[in-house]
């Protein structure tokens, strides 16, 4: 992966992360829960430590293209097949553990696992459009080679 194709993940991890707030938003999640982690419950702080997830996910999922064949990581259906595999594992491992487990420690009840159906519905559209903004960017950065 080029520096500019993994550049690509800052911009693509910021818009996914936003289209995963709005879905989540609009399904009734409480977004606060996030800043919850860092101690702070603001919704402000919340966008801000959510977007920071997101283009740390979308570098892992730059590296989850790298490792798989080309011919997966080059077309629009197995990417955003990636797309959405890898989000439903960040929905379970990251949200539906980690984050209880976190919020445990900081001294918030949570419940183990934490799987609502709000967050599968953001993580869903996440990994819909890391994939799809992705594809488009890489494509672009090929044509401009």
């Amino acid at each position: 992966m080029s520096p500019a194709e993994t550049a690509l993940a800052v911009p693509v991890g910021l818009a996914a992360g936003l289209t995963m707030a709005a879905a989540m938003v609009f399904v009734g999640f409480d977004l606060q829960e996030v800043s919850a982690l860092y101690g702070i419950e603001n919704s402000v702080v919340a966008m801000i430590t959510h977007e920071f997830h997101s283009v740390v996910f979308a570098l892992l999922y730059a590296a989850v293209l790298v490792i798989l064949p080309q011919a997966y990581g080059r077309r629009p259906a197995p990417r955003l097949g990636i797309g959405i595999v890898f989000a439903l594992g960040l929905w379970v491992f990251a949200a539906g553990l980690v984050m209880p487990v976190w919020l445990r420690l900081v001294g918030i009840d949570a419940p183990l696992p934490n799987v609502p159906l709000a967050s599968l519905v953001g993580h869903v559209t996440w990994g819909a459009t890391t994939a799809t903004l992705f594809y488009f960017g890489d494509r672009l950065l090929s044509a401009e080679r």
